[in-house]
């Protein structure tokens, strides 16, 4: 059985590809707003990166204007001029974090019959206690002895699963506005 992975409510946000956005990058046609570069001398990735997060950016904070127009029409008011969509557009953008997850937070994906939590992975710190050292060569066994298959030593147990689960549940309630 095959069970769909995506958000609950509204999707992913993605008003395009990063497959699209890259070549179209790299051909130098500068999509979604983003700069021309030449073809034939090509981009760093980080320059590429940072100019599709900030057209992913741009694309949300038109999106947000957009629902604020389809408000004002439903109320009567008049929609924005091209200087106030403008303005609007700015406003979201100045209030929108360039890291748009924490990464030392877990998230929690759901779908009707399926939870998955992905807890960070925290590479930085060492998982032995202090009085232990590694070596630089690594210890050979010897050829008489007897290889054992163990079990890992650490099983995790219900409680600790549910406890992760509300964990992640608790953070992405308190960080939705």
């Amino acid at each position: 059985m095959v069970l769909p992975l995506r958000p609950l409510r509204g999707g992913f946000v993605r008003p395009f590809g990063c497959g699209w956005f890259i070549r179209e990058f790299l051909l130098g046609h500068g999509p979604e707003g983003s700069i021309e570069i030449d073809p034939e001398v090509g981009s760093w990735q980080e320059e590429i990166f940072y100019y599709y997060k900030m057209a992913l950016h741009r694309a949300y904070a038109e999106d947000a204007v957009a629902w604020e127009d389809e408000e004002r029409i439903r109320k009567g008011k008049p929609i924005y001029t091209p200087e106030e969509h403008e303005e609007r557009v700015a406003w979201f953008l100045s209030r929108m974090p360039y890291k748009l997850v924490n990464s030392t937070s877990p998230m929690l994906f759901t779908s009707p019959d399926y939870e998955l939590v992905v807890m960070p992975m925290f590479a930085g710190e060492s998982q032995k206690p202090k009085g232990e050292t590694e070596t630089a060569e690594p210890v050979k066994a010897e050829a008489s002895q007897p290889t054992e298959t163990t079990e890992p030593a650490e099983t995790v147990s219900e409680a600790e699963k549910a406890n992760a689960v509300a964990e992640a549940e608790a953070i992405t309630k308190a960080d939705k506005p």
